[in-house]
């Protein structure tokens, strides 16, 4: 009986089986996923981040069907650069072409990948701007800039003098401003000093207060401003030049921006006036003619100050810095007024050994009154004639930067004192011609 049941049910199970078409052994099996291979017609969706100058970007697809995901990577538009950044001027408008490299070195396409637009003007002396917008499959947008520089210039020639040299250099006007010369001892500019000549139309410039009988190099170039911002050229090739010995020591120049050279008062020879004052031995003979002459035209002039020693004229400086600071202001503002009417000390004529202050032995004020004296009315008239010159003129204050001195005399020598009365000019003018 047993056997015919199981005969029986085994049976009914092969029937089904034929029914259903199923293996028999997949009754105790779960359906698998389909996979990508199994999938016979994808079906993508795609969505893309676009790649910025900072951060890649992405392009996904999903298959709808079997969720399979393909990612592709967009690398960063990282490197954008232009041709060049910056041009010499030539009246020519500039305009640098672009290139745009991924951070793996795969050049963008313009028009495609990117935009360029730029500045307008791009032909004098400035700086412009070059926008380039990503776009496509890359987003934002990069600012770059070039400069258009001025035309530089060279070095003409030299000629040494006492202490220093005068350079010359070819004249460039167009769209330049002025020029720069620096100047050092060193073949490497280390140390070096710079001059700026503010008018374009100057070709030459003395420079002084050097070591004598020493070898410098030098070098220029012009420069423009537009705006605050000053725009300069390519150094011209450097050259050199050998200062000579102190034989122009009567057109040593000292003013507020030029100082005594080191160790110069030490090599000064003095000879001693009557009064217990000084001067340099070489100026004696021309001052003791001038105010003997000055005594026989029926005038009465006192050397009250000559030379002064460092320590004299810091005692001088620091007592009128005090005088303007009593007086409340800053210790600032009282050191450059202070400046204006005692010379720093190191920056003093007096400390040559070249400059009296002659005063009409009625009046011993230093003011302005001081030229209405019978005295200065004649060394003002013949002063020249004896190598002396009037070395602080009323209007002449904003080049000498000192206040009118119409009792402070300079020695020059009589050539040079003449050809500074004729003209016109003050001690600073005469030297830049």
């Amino acid at each position: 009986m047993m056997k015919k049941i199981v005969c029986l049910v085994l049976s009914v199970i092969m029937t089904a089986s034929t029914l259903f078409a199923f293996p028999l052994n997949t009754i105790a099996q779960e359906t698998t996923p389909t996979t990508t291979q199994q999938c016979k017609s994808h079906k993508y969706s795609t969505s893309t981040t676009k790649a910025t100058v900072s951060k890649d970007g992405k392009t996904v697809k999903i298959c709808s069907v079997c969720k399979n995901t393909i990612t592709t990577v967009i690398p960063k538009a990282s490197n954008i650069t232009l041709s060049s950044t910056s041009y010499t001027y030539n009246g020519k408008t500039k305009k640098p072409s672009v290139t745009v490299k991924d951070s793996k070195g795969k050049v963008l396409k313009a028009g495609t990948d990117y935009d360029v637009s730029y500045a307008s003007g791009r032909k004098n002396i400035g700086k412009y701007c070059v926008t380039v917008k990503l776009k496509g499959k890359y987003s934002g947008t990069k600012k770059l800039y070039f400069s258009i520089i001025p035309k530089g210039t060279s070095i003409s020639k030299f000629v040494g003098v006492s202490n220093g040299f005068k350079v010359y250099w070819n004249k460039q006007t167009t769209q330049t401003t002025g020029y720069k010369i620096q100047y050092s001892t060193s073949s490497k500019f280390t140390n070096s000093k710079t001059v700026t000549v503010s008018k374009n139309t100057n070709y030459a410039r003395l420079i002084t207060n050097l070591s004598p009988s020493k070898k410098y190099y030098v070098r220029i170039r012009t420069y423009k401003t537009v705006g605050k911002t000053n725009y300069y050229s390519a150094w011209s090739t450097t050259k050199t030049v050998t200062t000579k010995a102190a034989d122009y020591w009567n057109l040593l120049l000292v003013n507020p921006w030029n100082k005594i050279p080191t160790d110069y008062q030490s090599t000064i020879k003095r000879t001693q006036l009557r009064n217990g004052q000084s001067v340099d031995t070489r100026c004696y003979a021309d001052l003791q003619k001038m105010m003997d002459d000055c005594r026989k035209a029926g005038y009465d002039p006192v050397i009250c100050s000559s030379y002064r020693t460092q320590e004299t004229q810091e005692y001088l400086y620091n007592r009128k810095v005090n005088q303007f600071k009593d007086k409340g202001y800053s210790t600032a503002e009282a050191k450059k007024r202070a400046g204006k009417i005692v010379a720093v000390p190191g920056t003093s004529e007096h400390q040559l050994g070249l400059a009296v202050d002659i005063v009409d032995s009625s009046y011993q004020v230093l003011d302005e009154k001081q030229e209405k004296t019978a005295t200065q009315k004649w060394l003002m008239k013949n002063s020249y004639k004896y190598g002396w010159i009037l070395r602080y003129p009323s209007s002449k204050s904003s080049i000498t930067g000192i206040i009118y001195e119409p009792w402070h005399y300079r020695y020059v020598g009589k050539k040079a004192a003449k050809e500074i009365h004729n003209s016109g000019v003050c001690l600073e003018e005469y030297l830049k011609k």
